[in-house]
């Protein structure tokens, strides 16, 4: 019955990024034939919904109206759709504001740093100059949780899936929403 459940809820997350991204993009994915969006497309549409399955410190935002402000790192094109797919949207009141960054770029600002894999090498150093800052670390790498990420991609039978490492999560002062961990593929916890 939880299996279920489970299935149903890790379906509608899938339907909710879908259309998400339909919705952000009508004349691109009705131009597409196959009637397939973009995994890039579907990683973007994650992102956002998980930022409405994350409480950050109090302290990481100035103020009651201030951006939630997600960094890019590699992957120009990822941004771009990133950006698609967010404008125009909130998440709990905010604005959401999409930002290019280098590796020699501040964090502090960010709430939400992606780390493409074609900067997978860079990705211990940056997990760990984004924990003390409360920074939930989206990475699409092969050693994720030894790298410090907190939610990290994977692709499954041709489909998107997730990870995420509680542990990671601690260390970084942010809480996920147990909606968002019943819908991971593998949810990993600190083992002392």
């Amino acid at each position: 019955m939880a299996d279920g459940r489970l299935g149903n809820l890790r379906a509608l997350l899938v339907i909710a990024a879908v259309v998400l991204v339909s919705a952000s993009q009508p004349a691109r994915v009705a131009a597409q034939s196959s009637g397939v969006v973009s995994e890039r497309a579907i990683k973007a549409a994650y992102i956002y919904q998980f930022t409405a399955y994350v409480q950050w410190p109090e302290h990481r935002f100035e103020r009651a109206d201030s951006p939630l402000v997600i960094g890019v790192l590699g992957m120009d094109s990822f941004a771009d759709e990133l950006l698609r797919i967010t404008q125009g949207r909130r998440v709990s009141g905010r604005t959401i504001d999409v930002q290019i960054i280098t590796q020699d770029d501040a964090l502090a600002g960010l709430h939400v740093l992606f780390i493409a894999d074609d900067v997978s090498a860079r990705v211990r150093a940056l997990t760990a100059r984004a924990r003390p800052e409360s920074i939930l670390t989206v990475t699409d790498s092969a050693d994720a949780r030894a790298q410090g990420s907190v939610i990290n991609f994977l692709t499954i039978d041709q489909r998107v899936r997730f990870d995420v490492f509680l542990d990671q999560a601690e260390q970084s002062a942010l809480k996920l929403n147990s909606r968002l961990l019943a819908v991971a593929e593998h949810v990993h916890v600190n083992r002392p």
